[in-house]
């Protein structure tokens, strides 16, 4: 299967999460209610570094009907992909401002756990008005759609 680079993105632009997200607020991007709550479980690279992501679906996977989260994950894997850095939601939010009115894109990466006891990755969607910043309750058993959109690392 051959795997074409979807996006560019640079990741270490930010000292901190709260850094990315102060900057994601000045380009007038709404954020969802929970991201806030899970900056303190972002780690940042540091040091300025480049990642090449790959967007794929379910279908694109091999799957023929609604998949859970986590089996996703793992045929992405199968096939070399890595799942994201948590950063790599904040940066690209940052880094793809054309993102197409009505378009969803989740970013493949480990839950992050809130305060609520759930589990957590973010999505960027844009919809008729403003770019979206969210966060997704991702419990790694819940079904998704053949059609939803992932992001995934290409080493």
């Amino acid at each position: 299967m051959t795997l074409p680079i979807w996006k560019t993105i640079e990741l270490g632009l930010m000292a901190s999460p709260e850094a990315y997200l102060q900057a994601i607020r000045l380009t007038k991007t709404a954020v969802g209610g929970h991201c806030s709550d899970l900056l303190d479980l972002i780690k940042c690279a540091g040091l300025r570094r480049t990642v090449n992501l790959v967007k794929l679906s379910g279908r694109d996977l091999g799957f023929d009907t609604a998949a859970p989260y986590r089996e996703i994950c793992e045929a992405a894997l199968a096939l070399g992909l890595e799942l994201c850095p948590a950063e790599a939601a904040l940066a690209l939010r940052l880094q793809y401002p054309e993102q197409p009115r009505g378009e969803w894109i989740w970013v493949a990466m480990e839950p992050l756990p809130s305060r609520r006891s759930d589990s957590y990755i973010f999505m960027l969607e844009r919809d008729t008005v403003v770019p979206w910043q969210r966060e997704i309750n991702c419990h790694t058993a819940a079904f998704l759609s053949v059609t939803t959109p992932f992001v995934f690392v290409k080493p």
